[in-house]
């Protein structure tokens, strides 16, 4: 049993056993809350994606073809909540990947290597777990996060990135999970047209709902997150207890250490005053 039960997001994937990625990655979140080894542990599910690189041209366009494009309507959701015009004379909605990734370039201020490894990793992994076509590896990774809730019983089940949508959806599959407290953290889990409306369950009526299990959901957004977007889950969701915004003076702050390190998440995720 652990106190603490993190769901990690997009970039993990490691070549060793999933045990062994796990505990590694429950001592990285150990020392970015500042809390014993003892006191966590990680639900890992990255192999379940079959992921091992991204960001390629050839093959980020391989799993864009593959997916039957699910990729690019992803990227183009993403990027028109974060500000695009569609109608721009760029003609970036006719653009493929590689044209629309120059938008994150411009956008950010960011150089070509950290779009092309982050921005791929994300289309790549949330593309897989929410594809349309096959729900084989969105129910294996369900099923290896509802058995670690299961078997470490945690009163705190933290969720970063991608991990708050796969948190959300097993906490769902499986209402016999009991959990005290959700805290997600750069959750893109509202963003519109290929995340929120096909989350399971449905979102009713443009809104979902806190997982039945859940006795407190609270979650925290960087003002500087570029995934978490939109902000304020409690617009889309009925019973968040509380939706925090943070800034951690850091750009392109979606790393979980910089969202793990900071006082009032740790506080919200340690029951602290």
């Amino acid at each position: 049993m652990s106190e603490v039960l993190g769901v990690h997001g997009i970039w993990n994937y490691q070549t060793v056993t999933p045990e062994v990625a796990a505990s590694a990655l429950a001592t990285k979140w150990a020392a970015f809350l500042g809390v014993e080894e003892e006191r966590i542990a990680v639900a890992y599910y990255a192999d379940r994606l079959r992921l091992g690189s991204h960001g390629g041209d050839a093959e980020l366009e391989a799993l864009n073809r593959a997916l039957g494009d699910q990729p690019r309507e992803l990227l183009l959701a993403w990027i028109a909540e974060l500000g695009w015009n569609a109608s721009e004379p760029q003609g970036w909605g006719a653009a493929p990947l590689r044209g629309l990734l120059d938008w994150f370039v411009q956008r950010f201020d960011l150089s070509r290597q950290t779009v092309d490894r982050f921005v791929a990793a994300f289309l790549s992994e949330v593309s897989q777990y929410l594809d349309l076509q096959d729900s084989g590896p969105r129910q294996a990774v369900r099923s290896v996060v509802g058995a670690a809730i299961s078997t470490h019983q945690p009163r705190v089940v933290v969720a970063h990135s991608l991990g708050s949508v796969v948190a959300y959806e097993t906490l769902w599959a499986y209402p016999r999970l009991k959990v005290d407290v959700l805290v997600t953290v750069g959750s893109p889990l509202a963003i519109p047209g290929r995340v929120f409306p096909v989350l399971q369950p449905t979102p009713v009526d443009g809104r979902g709902r806190k997982p039945p299990g859940v006795r407190k959901w609270v979650n925290f957004s960087d003002v500087g997150d570029a995934v978490a977007v939109p902000k304020n889950l409690a617009k889309y969701f009925e019973g968040v207890d509380e939706d925090t915004n943070i800034a951690t003076g850091m750009f392109w702050t979606h790393e979980v250490s910089h969202y793990l390190r900071n006082p009032q998440v740790r506080a919200g995720i340690l029951g602290l005053s």
